[in-house]
Parts: C-alpha cells; structure tokens; sequence
C-alpha cells in the first residue's frame, strides 16, 4: 500500500458520508454503478464513494462512469452545470497528481478480447507522452486480484458487472485533496461485445481504456459539448478515436503533470 505524503495544496471538500466498508463489484439495480451503501450522484455520471482513512490520510472516492451514446442526456449542458476552465475541454477530479508511478494488475479471466494488458500499456503511453512524466508503474496479471468501490491499495483492472443504463466501463479513483490520487480500480463490462478495434458491433477495448486510465490519472469528464475528446463521457460501437487525445484532453493532463 502507498505512503502518501503531505502537500500543502487545497482543501479537504464539504461532504458528509459515513465509512464504507469494502465492497466487491455488482450493479446496484436501479441503472446505475456498482457502488457502496450512502454512495451519491454528484453530477452526470459521476458519484461520490464517501470517506476513508488509510495511513492517517482522509481519502475521499469517486466513480467515474462511461456510457454508450445512446444513452447520453440530449439537450443537456456541461457535466453537472459545470464550465470547462479558461474555455478548455478539460476538468480536473481536484486531487494534486500522483507523486509516485505504481504498480497495477490486470485480472483477465473473464476477458473476451486478447492483448489486453498491452492495450493498457498503449492507453498509459498517450497519457504519458503527452505529459512527458511517468505517472502509472508496470503492469503485471493477477486473476486473483479484483476492482473494489472501495480502497485497498491495489490498483485492478478486469471485467465484470460495471452496472446498467448503458454502462460501458466504470472507474473508482480514490485520492486526497491534500496529498495526492491514491489507488484506482477499472471495471469494463462484460454484457457488451469487445474487440481490438475495427468492429461496428462491439466496443474497442483500446478506446475505452484510454479514457478511464485519464480518469485514473486525475481527469473528470469534460462539458458534453467536448464530444471530440477521450474524456468524453460517452461512447459509440466502433468508435476508435479516443485512442488519440485531443487539445483538451492535452491541456488536462498537463495541467495536472
């Protein structure tokens, strides 16, 4: 488990939720993520996981949800009635930015598509050429490792029940507003159909990881009119450009690295 170290930057937010306890994946029947007791919707596709205390350190959890397009609210303005800074399309979690790359596990025993840890390591090299800085470690397998709603010092991705309403991936990103990200967890879902890229039918797995490993690093999703970006909140069958990070999603990352 990381030691995280104390930066004098920001404060804590304002919310009142009771400590969870660890919870494995599983959707929680009405549409949404799987997600805590007392988690909360805080704006569109985002919800709050609460507070926990680990080596002393006041964490605070956020899910971070991908869904099909047609599943996108029409009509809507920017994600929860927030603006882009400066009239860019990015927008940061809050948390300062990992102080240390670590290590994370890939659980591929309910993977439909092949190659998927170095797909990870390909989403991870958009992210990181773009900073110039090494934020994520090496990956590794571990099917006995599993993505969890809550922290445990392990950072997991693998398949699994990401939950309904057109759910495509969901990732838990737990960090401090005084310190530093601390873990995340990545769960794709299972019920769709996945491939490597190509397909008009399924998801491309590249694509889709490429946006959550940007909400590992520390980006929330944009307004919904930055639908050219990978942190788009939504996305499409055979849609392969979220591969590619676009201005915003540039101007994000190195915001944060």
């Amino acid at each position: 488990m990381r030691k995280l170290s104390v930066l004098a930057l920001g404060a804590v937010a304002a919310f009142a939720m009771s400590t969870l306890a660890s919870a494995a994946p599983g959707g929680n029947g009405d549409g949404g993520p799987p997600l805590p007791p007392g988690a909360t919707q805080v704006s569109e596709n985002v919800y709050y996981l609460g507070k926990k205390r680990v080596d002393g350190v006041e964490l605070e959890g956020y899910a971070f949800v991908l869904r099909a397009k047609a599943h996108s609210a029409k009509g809507q303005g920017p994600t929860g009635g927030r603006k882009p800074g400066r009239g860019s399309c990015y927008q940061l979690i809050g948390y300062p930015a990992w102080t240390s790359a670590e290590p994370w596990y890939v659980n591929t025993s309910n993977a439909p598509v092949s190659s998927m840890q170095s797909s990870m390591d390909a989403g991870i090299g958009a992210w990181e050429s773009a900073s110039g800085a090494d934020i994520f470690g090496s990956g590794s397998p571990d099917n006995s490792a599993h993505a969890y709603t809550t922290a445990d010092g392990k950072n997991v991705v693998e398949f699994g029940n990401a939950g309904g309403g057109g759910i495509v991936a969901v990732t838990y990103v737990w960090g401090s507003r005084r310190t530093a990200i601390f873990e995340w967890d990545m769960i794709f879902g299972s019920n769709w159909g996945w491939s490597n890229g190509g397909s008009s039918t399924t998801f491309d797995f590249l694509d889709v990881a490429t946006h959550e490993l940007g909400h590992a690093a520390g980006l929330d999703h944009p307004a919904n009119a930055c639908t050219e970006e990978t942190m788009y909140a939504y996305v499409d069958f055979g849609e392969t450009k979220k591969r590619d990070l676009n201005v915003g999603d540039i101007d994000g990352i190195n915001a944060l690295y």
